[in-house]
């Protein structure tokens, strides 16, 4: 999440921040104007990069977890020990670590070993020694050890090219090396609002939604993508897929991490195809796309033929009648709500080390998030019940 999405939402240049991300195929995202347009995701973005430094590192009693690779520095006061990160990550596959302390301390450092490194490929330096961690992926690997001012520690995380199918929707797969999803920018064609105004219904890229059955599609055996998806030379975490890629104009795509594409229409997700069946999956998809097409043009025409009968001074009747009357329960259900989630949250967050977070969490899910969206679902509940 931190590098596919939170660092792609904000614009590189100008600041603006992103609304949501489209995951249609050739589709694009839209920005918020700099002091301008100040939607909730402008102030969660903002939110967002302030907050990066929080789960970099965490601890119980006796023991450093890192858990993202990231160059940083923690200082560990309470042990007086501080550890420094150096790292170019993703664009580097290592890290290296240097403790600094005044005193030699006993301490287990917990590296996090990511899914997406197999077991046996993760590996450590330590001075003169190097060796392979025994840990298993979505685990820590843990060095127990008295640490020494100026001990570093250089840790090797190979990435691989895999995929990932789309729930539910199996033969639609995201591409990736390590953990980054890779993407391809497919145009820069009528991107309507690319940067929003202060109007309602701004923050939708309202551009033309372009034909289903013409986007790009990875045809092949999908077990054999990522053998064929190859590195651009020079250039880092930047692929080719010429062998794959149908209708052959689209051979010239380069995929590269989401996070680095902006003002330009994209694919994020790719529709995969056996190459038997591919030109009857392209005719299938056209004919569903104009299908869908016919019935949202005959549901307008029916819309202005039979208006709905809405009576907007009853409805404020009832609101102000009857909205009030709500408010006990509704703050009391908030209150049991957070409670519930400290219960369910305690046992991940002891953990990893980060109980010092448990209040901050629960307080910031159910007063920010979950609490208004309790408040809007109980209070219309009341006034449609009246």
């Amino acid at each position: 999440a931190l590098f596919n999405h939170i660092l792609s939402t904000q614009h590189p240049e100008h600041g603006g921040y992103v609304y949501f991300t489209p995951a249609r195929p050739r589709h694009y995202r839209v920005y918020s104007a700099p002091n301008q347009g100040m939607w909730c995701c402008v102030g969660s973005g903002m939110e967002n990069h302030g907050q990066h430094g929080a789960f970099i590192y965490s601890h119980d009693r006796d023991s450093l977890y890192v858990n993202l690779f990231i160059a940083s520095e923690v200082n560990w006061q309470g042990q007086g020990i501080r550890l420094r990160q150096e790292t170019n990550f993703p664009d580097s596959t290592k890290t290296v670590f240097t403790v600094l302390t005044e005193n030699p301390i006993r301490l287990k450092l917990k590296i996090r070993h990511p899914r997406w490194v197999r077991a046996g490929a993760l590996a450590f330096q330590l001075g003169d020694r190097t060796w392979m961690s025994d840990s298993q992926p979505s685990s820590y690997a843990t060095i127990d050890r008295l640490w020494q001012n100026g001990d570093r520690l250089e840790v090797a995380l190979p990435m691989q090219t895999s995929f990932e199918s789309m729930p539910n929707v199996p033969d639609y797969v995201a591409v990736l090396h390590g953990p980054i999803v890779l993407a391809s920018r497919t145009g820069t064609e009528d991107l309507r609002g690319l940067v929003a105004d202060d109007t309602r219904w701004a923050h939708i890229a309202h551009g033309a939604l372009l034909p289903l059955e013409e986007a790009p599609m990875l045809v092949g055996d999908p077990a054999s993508i990522p053998d064929k998806i190859t590195p651009v030379p020079g250039r880092p975490l930047s692929f080719k897929a010429e062998t794959l890629l149908r209708p052959e104009a689209y051979g010239y795509l380069v995929l590269e991490p989401f996070y680095r594409i902006h003002d330009a229409r994209y694919m994020m997700y790719w529709r995969t195809a056996p190459l038997e069946k591919y030109r009857e999956i392209r005719a299938t998809i056209k004919a569903m796309w104009e299908t869908g097409g016919t019935a949202v043009l005959l549901g307008k025409v029916l819309s202005r033929l039979v208006p709905p009968r809405f009576d907007g001074r009853e409805l404020r009747r009832c609101m102000l009648r009857m909205g009030y009357q709500s408010l006990g329960i509704m703050i009391a259900t908030t209150f049991v709500v957070g409670v519930i989630l400290v219960i369910q949250a305690f046992v991940f967050v002891d953990r990893y080390g980060m109980r010092s977070q448990l209040g901050y969490g629960a307080g910031f899910v159910t007063i920010r998030e979950l609490g208004p969206v309790l408040l809007a679902l109980m209070f219309s509940g009341r006034v449609g019940a009246y």
